[in-house]
Parts: structure tokens; sequence; C-alpha cells
């Protein structure tokens, strides 16, 4: 299933449809495939500046699905960020779930950040996904699981374009098992964004909400989920 958050507009449409190819981020969109059976991309972040392509996920109850996928507020919570406040209950908070909504979104893998010219961003999965798989860790980040018959099956891949670049992929088969037994869905944001110099006059944008800030060079911001 594909939402784009921007809502139905004939006007936005038609001016989608006439911008140049390179704006029209077809490859981002090639990406959001609703039933993969390989490999699923479940977190990214590559490109500099305001050319940028960004995958974030979160876990939710399949209960909850439809309240997810009718707001975009969802995207600002506090997953795989621990805090204590004294003054709140509960005081401390492990960054594994967050309720912004007043219902729970579970974290699914997340990135550590360390201080710049030190190390790569760190991958952390959720523990709970890699203990009920048994997951073993290389230095890369790739991760493994080995079956009862010494069988090595490759779970989770993790490509590393440039410095502060990350793309993170899943075995489509492991994580729908993965799914199925904590019955949760899967909830992937898209945040892509894409300028050119070869377009006069101001900004493109085909949402209706605008950012505070302007740019000089003509750009479009795209941002959508998909869940499976």
């Amino acid at each position: 299933m594909l939402v784009v958050w921007t809502k139905p507009d004939p006007a936005a449409l038609r001016r989608y449809a006439g911008l140049p190819a390179k704006l029209q981020l077809s490859d981002y969109l090639a990406t959001m495939i609703s039933e993969p059976v390989q490999w699923v991309t479940v977190l990214r972040r590559l490109g500099p500046g305001i050319d940028f392509s960004v995958i974030s996920p979160i876990l939710v109850e399949l209960s909850h699905l439809e309240d997810v996928l009718a707001t975009t507020d969802h995207s600002i919570n506090d997953l795989g960020e621990p805090s204590y406040d004294g003054e709140r209950e509960p005081a401390f908070r492990d960054g594994l779930t967050s309720a912004p909504d007043g219902y729970d979104l579970h974290l699914f893998v997340n990135v550590r950040w360390v201080p710049p010219g030190t190390a790569d961003p760190i991958i952390e999965f959720a523990p709970a996904f890699l203990w009920w798989l048994g997951l073993v860790s290389r230095s890369d980040g790739t991760m493994y699981r080995v079956t009862s018959d010494g069988r090595v099956e490759e779970v989770v891949r993790v490509l590393r374009p440039a410095p502060g670049e990350y793309e993170v992929s899943v075995s489509a088969p492991h994580l729908r098992k993965f799914l199925s037994v904590r019955a949760l869905a899967l909830v992937l944001q898209h945040s892509h964004s894409r300028s050119t110099d070869s377009l006069s006059g101001g900004r493109i944008d085909l949402k209706s909400a605008q950012r505070s800030h302007h740019l000089t060079t003509p750009d479009l911001l795209l941002r959508a989920v998909s869940t499976w």
C-alpha cells in the first residue's frame, strides 16, 4: 500500500505531470513496492543538503494502522531517544516506544550518531528482532542467522556509499515472519528532495503546506508512507 501525503489536488497533479523528468522522482517512487519478496529498504540517508533521500521506519500495532495512515504527525516522536523527566509518568522512557497520538509506536531500527570524524553512524535494531531471529552481526553491520540444519541466511545488509550515508535493507521473508508473530505493521516514511538549476522561476512545491525557508532553485519535495 502506498499513501502519498499530498492531498488529491487536480492542479497539483497537472503541475507534477508537467515537471521535468529529473523532478518527478520516478526512481524514488519505484522503490515503493507493495509486496516485496527479496529485500526491503527500511532505513536510508543519502545525499547532501537539499538533494537527499531518506527512509525512516516505525512499527505500529495492526489495530492502529489506519490511525497512523490518517496523519503525518507520527513522524514527530522520540523513538530511539531515551529520556528522564521526574515530573511525568513514567519518568524514564527507554526510546523503544513512543505515543505522540495516544497509541504506541515501536522502534524497529535506528541510527545512533557518533562525534564527527570518529566512526560511521551506528545502526541499531530493536532487541526483539535480533533475539527472535538469533541474528549474528558482522563488523560491517550486516547480519545473518544460522538455521537448525546449519544453513547461513542473510537477514540484514548495510550499504555506506559515502561518509555519513547509509542504506539498510532487511530480508523480506524474515521481516514478514517477525511482523506476523508480533501482529505489527511496518510503516516506511519516505522523504525525498531534489533540486535543479535548469528551470526559471520560483520554487515548485506539490505540498499544500509551505516550508519556512525559501530556495533560489526550483525543487520538489515528496513525502509518502508505504506499508505492507
